[in-house]
């Protein structure tokens, strides 16, 4: 298979971490759009904390892939520790985030980072009077009061109008009594806005209970951080000459809020367990078919060139290339002594027989100088290579090579159970097979000394097979049983019920990938690179990423979230599709709010935004209702891999929220 020459080397300790990088590549080549957006106003996003920025890749990526000029965006975070308060500013080299110490003080580090956008020119940030400041903290930060302080104290220090948000990414989980310190911090705020309205800006409740009872895990986690990010777009886009933040902001900003969100997006998380998994399957499947009848003795002996004598093509090689130029030549021979010509006139015809010679005639008629000669110029040259450890392993590494390049996996396996025939045919010994039709006595009985030194190397050799060939038994099995547990793992990833379409399209594609990429060797064996045994785990999930890198080059996997939708549900009409889409918003909509509370705290809408690219079909649907403008708006988003409903909520009785529960922990120290 001509898999491209430019793929990325990648490791890989289990199915989870290969199933996570098909992902990412996958996402990877969902292009985006060139839009026309840009961020209006110099940003500072602010990570207050190391929960929060450690999931700074999320807010990035949307920032990067819907702002054309993000990257003059200024990324701080900062963190409390017992004895000081470290800022540390966001530099990036391709895709690798890191994060490098300042000297500067926080507030230093913010009108620092300000300055830096002020100073570009004025194409990139057109409106400079307004300055947006953007922090997130996790509530269950221990620190999280030092935090609030540090946003209420902040500013640019310049004669700009400041626009501060603080996105409270609340944990209402009750591991490590997350919920109490999120309460109690929330409780602190809402006391301190109070104190100091001025200096409190747009507070953002972002929690992971939602209103339906479903709690965010650490894998879904990263929805609130595209919302936040997704918030942070509307509130200072321009896009194609115009401003939109003059319809939004009143919409998203002053007081206290909190939002919900559905997102439907290419279902690449579905597609990408369907196809790793059903290519390994496929693989699996299609291999094993191939070893029908199982592998007969004459097959056996074809495959490890063994003769009619028991000789076997390696050894011959082994004996040719490196003990027959130590040996004495035929014409030595001449120099035997013979008790008379009639002698050996009756013995050169016994031996052009070709049957088992007379060894103790043969050393009679030489006067018992034969043997002397046989040992000295043609056994101890073997006894000489066979005595060095280095040449028995070389051997043990060739006989290894040699059982695995022409015995697949699969064919291995079934000759474990014909273990005990397999062992007598590879033990039946070398026999003499004759001088090869040689007349010249000389060459016939050096025919007969090189045929002793062959036999014992043949001794030597038939052990080695035996020991071999059981490793590579075991090596088979235990090859077997690592596809069939990773196999296993990727069968724990879930497909939802209403992704069977997904499994449906994409597993018949996959098959028909394998059936046209696949390249028979001459064991049967169509991905040698998968299939070769002697792979430990990492090195056989590397040689599945390269096909499996491979694979989603094909032009579904880079269809945009409608086209995809398109292929994969070509049954359907385009009024049935738009309706597909608007109840799966729905859907995911529903109950999404980010916060659970006993009490009803006064949630009223304050605007409803779909971010979807305005090219989508569904966009121009959306456009053309009367409600487009009145119940709500559109965002024209770069990428193209779904689309995004989100409706922001003002909260007009913050103190009827209690995030742990009920407000009698908050008596807790």
């Amino acid at each position: 298979m001509d898999v491209m020459s430019t793929m990325e080397e990648r490791k890989f300790q289990d199915a989870g971490e290969l199933l996570a990088a098909c992902r990412e590549k996958m996402r990877e080549n969902q292009h985006g759009e060139s839009g026309g957006n840009y961020a209006l106003y110099p940003t500072v996003i602010v990570f207050l904390g190391e929960k929060a920025r450690s999931h700074v890749q999320y807010v990035k990526q949307t920032l990067d892939e819907n702002w054309n000029n993000a990257d003059y965006l200024q990324y701080l975070g900062i963190t409390v520790t017992e004895k000081s308060i470290k800022c540390q500013t966001l530099t990036t080299k391709g895709k690798e985030i890191t994060w490098k110490t300042c000297k500067s003080t926080a507030p230093q580090a913010i009108c620092i980072a300000v300055v830096e956008m002020l100073t570009q020119e004025d194409k990139i940030f057109p409106d400079k009077t307004r300055i947006k400041m953007e922090f997130l903290l996790d509530a269950a930060e221990e620190a999280g009061k030092t935090y609030y302080d540090l946003f209420a104290e902040m500013s640019s220090g310049l004669q700009t109008n400041d626009l501060k948000t603080l996105y409270l990414m609340a944990d209402q989980t009750p591991e490590d009594k997350n919920h109490i310190t999120s309460d109690k911090l929330f409780q602190y705020i809402l006391k301190r806005r109070q104190e100091m309205p001025e200096r409190s800006g747009t507070l953002y409740l972002i929690s992971n209970y939602l209103e339906s009872g479903k709690i965010l895990g650490e894998k879904e986690l990263w929805q609130n951080y595209r919302l936040t990010a997704d918030i942070i777009l509307l509130g200072g886009n321009r896009t194609r000459g115009k401003s939109q933040t003059a319809d939004y902001a009143a919409k998203l900003y002053n007081g206290i809020k909190t939002a919900s969100y559905a997102l439907v997006t290419k279902p690449i998380d579905e597609i990408g367990t369907v196809s790793l998994r059903y290519l390994l399957s496929v693989l699996y499947e299609q291999e094993r078919s191939r070893l029908q009848g199982g592998i007969t003795e004459e097959e056996i002996r074809r495959r490890l060139g063994i003769g009619q004598t028991n000789t076997m093509e390696m050894v011959e090689r082994l004996y040719r290339d490196t003990l027959q130029k130590q040996l004495p030549r035929a014409e030595d021979m001449g120099y035997l002594p013979f008790m008379n010509a009639e002698k050996q006139k009756e013995l050169l015809k016994t031996l052009t027989k070709g049957e088992e010679f007379p060894q103790a005639l043969l050393d009679q008629y030489t006067l018992g100088v034969r043997p002397l000669f046989v040992q000295k110029g043609f056994l101890q040259p073997v006894e000489d290579y066979w005595e060095k450890e280095e040449n028995r392993e070389i051997l043990r590494q060739a006989v290894s090579d040699l059982y695995c390049q022409r015995f697949s996996s699969f064919e291995l396996m079934e000759l474990s159970s014909k273990q005990k025939s397999i062992e007598r045919l590879l033990m039946e010994p070398y026999h003499y097979g004759g001088c090869g039709g040689k007349t010249d006595y000389r060459e016939v009985l050096y025919a007969a000394a090189e045929y002793a030194g062959k036999a014992l190397l043949y001794e030597k050799v038939k052990p080695v097979l035996l020991e071999e060939f059981s490793k590579v038994l075991l090596q088979a099995k235990a090859f077997d049983e690592q596809y069939q547990q990773i196999l296993r793992q990727l069968q724990m990833e879930s497909i939802p019920v209403e992704a069977q379409s997904v499994e449906k399209k994409y597993a018949a594609l996959v098959e028909k990938y394998v059936m046209e990429h696949q390249k028979i060797n001459e064991v049967g064996t169509a991905f040698p690179e998968v299939f070769c045994m002697r792979q430990n785990r990492e090195e056989f999930l590397g040689s599945v990423w390269k096909i499996l890198c491979d694979l989603i080059q094909e032009d579904v996997y880079r269809y945009d979230f409608e086209r995809e939708i398109e292929w994969r549900m070509s049954d359907m009409t385009e009024v049935k599709k738009e309706a597909f889409v608007k109840l799966e918003l729905q859907k995911s909509l529903t109950g999404s709010t980010r916060l659970k509370n006993v009490l009803t705290y006064g949630k009223m809408v304050a605007g409803c935004f779909y971010l979807i690219n305005e090219s989508a079909a569904y966009a121009k649907h959306l456009a053309g209702l009367e409600a487009n403008g009145r119940d709500f708006m559109i965002f024209d988003l770069n990428r193209t891999d779904g689309v995004e409903q989100i409706e922001i909520y003002n909260i007009t009785k913050p103190e009827c929220i209690h995030l742990a529960g009920s407000g009698e922990q908050r008596d807790e120290d």
